[in-house]
């Protein structure tokens, strides 16, 4: 996958693969996390950004290997909030592992005055040992609401 590509997205949700995948097998991942994605709106009364944009760039470990295992992908993400937006009290990025993993939050609050962030996240196994490079990532923006949801 060509990491320095930008995908942009409708949904709160987007994709980075740190393996080869059958494009069959994504089309029918992709269509399930639509589908999904849906249902959690409906649920909890997100609101929707207008856009959210995400670049993605491989960045080599510091040492000298230079071991594609040491790899860390770097996201930039950036987005544009609806008017409604005055009732978000801050914003955070999740991540899930593959399609049937809980969203856990990464990296820190984000300032509901701010519309980009860029987080660092080591392709090796995380803190939990949870990161399998078979399996997708996916990244979304959760807006914070300030009456707590």
């Amino acid at each position: 996958t060509d990491l320095s590509n930008e995908d942009k997205i409708n949904n709160r949700s987007t994709r980075t693969d740190l393996s080869n995948e059958d494009k069959d097998q994504q089309n029918n991942s992709d269509r399930a996390r639509k589908s999904s994605n849906k249902s959690d709106y409906d649920k909890t009364g997100d609101i929707e950004l207008i856009s959210f944009t995400v670049r993605c760039e491989t960045v080599p470990s510091s040492n000298n290997a230079q071991n594609e295992e040491d790899a860390s992908i770097r996201l930039f993400c950036k987005w544009a909030s609806p008017s409604s937006s005055s009732a978000i009290n801050y914003y955070t990025i999740e991540r899930q592992i593959g399609d049937k993993e809980e969203w856990l939050p990464i990296g820190e609050k984000i300032d509901k005055l701010d519309n980009q962030t860029q987080l660092d996240i080591s392709s090796l196994k995380d803190v939990e040992n949870s990161i399998n490079k078979n399996l997708p990532s996916y990244f979304r923006l959760n807006a914070h609401l300030q009456n707590g949801q």
